[in-house]
């Protein structure tokens, strides 16, 4: 059994909704991206782009009202990285990461917006997640106080997350404290992600 298959196995016990969070919460680790400047450039309005994304899918997990339709964000995805229907030429070097992220932000949000029917939608969030850490770890220098490899980090702590909310799926739902915790816990990533990347700039 491939990995991939081992994941969605794993989310075969898992809400909906709880998927959705697990996706939202692998999207917060990318929040602090620096989707500005070399970026950035190469995609016209991914910065404004992912901001919204990220917005729809926090306001989701916290059950607060949006204004953020994600139909329209699925049609401002495909106008950024799309001509004609097919894909733009990925930019070369580190600037392709963003296009990376922007696929990711398009599955997280997706898990809502198909949120009756998301493992596989759930699963090719944290695939591309595992997938962009690994990158980020093997081209760019470690960092003087780097004590774990970042996919190991990242591996930690979806596993953590994969726990928590399956154990508060259990117990009634996925409480606001909780979601505090681990978005808490995942912004710790988010900046150590960022401080990678920001490191090759």
């Amino acid at each position: 059994m491939s990995d991939d298959e081992e994941l969605l196995e794993e989310l075969a016990d898992v809400s909906p909704e709880g998927r959705a969070i697990l996706a939202s919460l692998a999207l917060r680790r990318l929040s602090l991206f620096p989707m500005e400047g070399r970026f950035s450039d190469p995609l016209p309005s991914a910065d404004a782009y992912f901001a919204r994304a990220l917005a729809f899918c926090d306001a989701c997990v916290q059950k607060v009202p949006t204004d953020i339709d994600p139909a329209a964000l699925r049609a401002e995805y495909e106008a950024i990285v799309m001509v004609n229907g097919e894909y733009v030429e990925e930019p070369e070097g580190p600037e392709a990461w963003s296009m990376d992220v922007l696929d990711i932000a398009e599955y997280a949000v997706g898990t809502w917006r198909d949120s009756h029917d998301n493992r596989q939608q759930c699963g090719m969030t944290l695939s591309a997640v595992d997938s962009f850490v690994d990158m980020l770890e093997e081209t760019s220098p470690r960092l003087d106080g780097d004590a774990s490899m970042l996919p190991d980090l990242e591996a930690q702590r979806r596993s953590a997350d994969l726990t928590a909310v399956k154990g508060a799926s259990s117990a009634g739902g996925v409480v606001p404290a909780v979601i505090e915790d681990l978005y808490a816990a995942s912004l710790l990533l988010a900046q150590a992600y960022r401080e990678r990347v920001l490191s090759l700039v």
